[in-house]
């Protein structure tokens, strides 16, 4: 699920109403569009609960109608929102049949989205192999089209799982490139989670200073644009980070980029 700035809390009451609307005038398809919108608000506020209910409600009317992209759409917040949740086989279920679809109806940016949150899936339930080749595929799919917000932010992920398997170095020339992207792009919360994934290299590395300040700057950004999920994932590593020298080793935290919905 792809990241939005702003005002997510401001962002579930706008829909919550306009949902009011749509059932209020008997518009079905409005009705679904927003529910869809909404359950990407609410996981933002880390409701996830009421998130997967909005997507499940939408996901019935766009079944029901044979509207093929409006159900790859939320299959894919979906599976987002359930990995989120922790549900991994249920996230990748989810990613799975939109995968499938859109790639039935030949849409490429919406096979890549697809791709790109199988990675960070699979990268969490330890299939590394996996969640490279599904990441390095959406790169391919977001270059070849030009889209360099996506790529962008797919970039963030792709890293995640080169420093999973343990190539530092590359992990933070990686980060550094995402970092740049997301920058040039004004793309402030793509900002936060490349120097997220650059503070845990360093601090892998032992540089728990270098890898702190990094942090410290992820968490301005993520307070500032409201995602507090993001902002007390960042504030409680801090928070475990000792004061002493630190012995490398292998960290097994990862930046959750997404959420990552196509939010």
């Amino acid at each position: 699920m792809r990241r939005v700035s702003g005002d997510p809390d401001g962002a579930v009451g706008f829909f919550s109403r306009a949902l009011e609307i749509c059932r209020a005038t008997g518009d079905h398809h409005g009705e679904a569009d927003v529910l869809t919108e909404l359950g990407r608000a609410r996981a933002l506020t880390g409701d996830l609960t009421g998130a997967g209910n909005a997507l499940c409600q939408a996901l019935e009317f766009y079944r029901a109608t044979g509207h093929h992209h409006g159900e790859a759409y939320v299959l894919t917040n979906l599976g987002t929102v359930r990995r989120l949740a922790g549900d991994l086989t249920g996230a990748d279920g989810a990613l799975g049949q939109a995968l499938e679809i859109y790639r039935t109806i030949g849409y490429g940016q919406g096979e890549a989205e697809a791709l790109a949150n199988l990675g960070i899936t699979r990268r969490l339930a330890g299939d590394l192999a996996g969640a490279h080749d599904a990441q390095a595929a959406a790169l391919d799919i977001y270059r070849k089209i030009g889209s360099r917000h996506d790529e962008a932010w797919a970039l963030n992920h792709y890293a995640a799982t080169i420093a999973a398997r343990g190539d530092m170095p590359r992990a933070v020339v990686l980060y550094q490139q995402a970092l740049t992207m997301n920058r040039e792009l004004v793309k402030p919360d793509g900002e936060a989670i490349a120097l997220e994934g650059l503070g845990e290299c360093h601090l892998t590395a032992g540089e728990t200073q270098t890898g702190a300040a990094h942090l410290h700057q992820a968490l301005e950004i993520f307070q500032g644009l409201g995602l507090a999920p993001d902002a007390e994932r960042v504030r409680t590593r801090l928070a475990s980070i000792p004061v002493g020298p630190r012995t490398p080793q292998m960290s097994t935290a990862c930046p959750s980029g997404a959420p990552q919905m196509p939010l």
